[in-house]
């Protein structure tokens, strides 16, 4: 051992009293003897010690070796390529996708169009041409008194119309002309004629896709007359007051208009529109009529089939 002060050699004691032989100073003594170098560890006895070191290389078990190959610059202009495809395919796509939608708005609003575009009422011109000729002349027929004229002749007998798809059945008096029923998507047509009186019948019944186009009644009414306007034999055409605005045919209530159409030829014509909406579509009676024979014709023919009419179904 050796003390702290002057370091000398001092002899291993137990139970010294801490004071140097040498110098007599109170110092501590430090042990010069080996010290164990020993330590203590957790691991179970007999496990090997931890290293303490990395090791030059690790070795991988059972895993194949990868081969590396060098990137050429024609290789990394393609792995750039492929990278860059995805991102070139995304703008594409939005750049496409506005015009897309613009047209696709686009189609639908002319599709919508093109669904509620209003048809045309029934093909008038051909019952006024039919009304026009038989009058055979082309200078305006005198306009004569029922004194004056020959009577009608009364109807005796009558003849049945019904079609399912008009989904009305009414009569006519018998030596009238019932023309075949004019089918389509838009509408179901009969139309009767009296070439004696020139006296002509129409009955419409309007589809549910062509109903849903329509506006209402009086609407329908006022464009059967104005359509009146485009026959070639047409020279004017007046609204008439209506004594029977709302009329009941077939049970139903009905509105009507009514106008006095003068042809190019000169003779007056007395129009009646009558129509009606029942279980969801419209129906249409239009009456065309020679002005000097309307009061009679209507008490002795038109009446009747009016009177008549009932719904199938």
């Amino acid at each position: 051992m050796k003390c702290t002060h002057c370091a000398a050699d001092q002899a291993e004691a137990r139970g010294g009293n801490g004071k140097c032989s040498v110098c007599g100073a109170n110092a501590e003594v430090i042990s010069t003897s080996p010290r164990s170098t020993q330590t203590y560890s957790y691991l179970p006895m007999g496990t090997p010690a931890w290293p303490t070191t990395i090791p030059a290389s690790l070795t991988l078990v059972n895993t194949p070796a990868t081969r590396v190959v060098p990137l050429t610059p024609s290789r990394r202009r393609h792995v750039r390529a492929e990278r860059a495809l995805p991102s070139v395919l995304l703008l594409g796509l939005l750049l496409l996708l506005p015009p897309l939608v613009g047209a696709g708005i686009t189609y639908g609003l002319l599709r919508l169009g093109i669904e509620h575009a209003r048809p045309t009422p029934l093909h008038t011109t051909r019952a006024l041409d039919i009304v026009a000729s038989d009058t055979h002349t082309t200078t305006p027929a005198p306009q004569l008194t029922a004194d004056q004229r020959t009577p009608l002749p009364t109807a005796t007998a009558y003849m049945l119309e019904s079609d399912p798809d008009l989904n009305l059945s009414f009569q006519y008096p018998t030596g009238w002309t019932a023309n075949a029923p004019d089918k389509s998507d838009v509408r179901t047509t009969v139309t009767l004629s009296s070439q004696d009186q020139g006296v002509q019948f129409a009955v419409v019944h309007y589809s549910e896709k062509t109903t849903r186009t329509l506006r209402g009644p009086d609407d329908l009414n006022q464009e059967v007359l104005s359509a009146l306007g485009s026959n070639q034999s047409v020279a004017q055409i007046q609204p008439t007051q209506t004594l029977t605005a709302q009329p009941q045919i077939a049970n139903q209530v009905w509105q009507q208009k009514e106008g006095l159409v003068t042809l190019t030829s000169g003779n007056v014509v007395h129009v009646n529109s009558l129509t009606v909406r029942y279980k969801q579509t419209y129906y249409n009676i239009q009456m065309y009529t020679p002005q000097d024979i309307y009061q009679e014709a209507l008490t002795k023919y038109l009446q009747h089939i009016l009177d008549s009419m009932h719904f199938l179904s």
